[in-house]
């Protein structure tokens, strides 16, 4: 895999701690966008899961992929929280 693909786990811990989340209104325009309600979604390139757990929290579930090990889903930057599921794939 090219080293670009994965450079994002040298950082991952540090955004994790200092970017903040995505706000509400995102899921918002997401949801409005599928134009009916979403059950389930697959998210490439989850990062730390910043996203996901954004998505999560509404009840969806939500399988997650990164090329990064650090950042990828199951790697402890982004433990399940909310009525979600949150599963990782590589």
């Amino acid at each position: 895999m090219p080293d670009r693909a994965t450079s994002f786990g040298a950082v991952a811990a540090d955004y994790e701690r200092f970017r903040p989340g995505y706000p509400a209104a995102v899921a918002d325009l997401v949801a409005a966008y599928a134009g009916r309600p979403i059950a389930t979604a697959l998210e490439i390139g989850a990062g730390t899961g910043k996203a996901t757990r954004l998505f999560a929290a509404r009840g969806i579930t939500v399988t997650a992929t990164d090329p990064g090990d650090r950042g990828r889903p199951g790697r402890g930057h982004f433990p399940p929280r909310g009525p979600g599921t949150l599963s990782g794939i590589r």
